[in-house]
């Protein structure tokens, strides 16, 4: 016999025409749905446009102009994101490999679908043509389609100056 949380998570997946298991097995009602808009993107009523219902995680490198057009555009669609520093934790550039299927960045992660090697122009592309963004008169302040240029590369080449002892007595 079924409680009254299998019975509505039941009546949801029925409504929207979803097993359980693309659901994850869920019994709570309201994660189904939550897990529902992700899966198909869309609403009974209209797809989702607002930043609220999207999940952004971005595999980027701090210093990187690939990286840096994936940030301006999370910046100019005032966009809530997850960055994670693949250069500084082998666990998460592990991560990434294994969930694009590749070894170059960015990747951005966007609602679960895996965007491998994008530039920022290619994110934005993404999410303007599947209606996640509306239109926006912000420029993105940086290029979001270009490599660091030859003085940012001189610049991380440049070794960090030594440390020096420091004596305690």
């Amino acid at each position: 016999m079924q409680n009254k949380k299998q019975k509505n998570c039941t009546f949801i997946c029925k409504k929207y025409k979803i097993g359980l298991l693309k659901l994850g097995h869920s019994l709570n009602p309201q994660r189904n749905f939550l897990n529902l808009l992700k899966t198909n993107n869309k609403l009974e009523h209209g797809s989702p446009t607002m930043s609220q219902q999207l999940e952004i995680n971005a595999y980027l490198k701090p210093q990187c102009g690939w990286s840096a057009g994936v940030r301006a555009i999370m910046e100019k669609y005032e966009l809530e994101y997850t960055d994670f520093d693949i250069i500084n934790n082998s666990d998460l550039y592990a991560t990434m490999v294994e969930k694009s299927g590749q070894n170059l960045s960015p990747c951005v992660e966007v609602n679960n679908i895996m965007l491998a090697d994008v530039s920022g122009e290619e994110v934005e592309e993404y999410l303007l043509k599947n209606n996640l963004v509306k239109p926006v008169d912000r420029e993105a302040g940086v290029p979001t389609n270009s490599a660091c240029s030859d003085e940012e590369h001189a610049t991380m080449q440049t070794p960090a100056p030594k440390s020096q002892t420091i004596r305690f007595f």
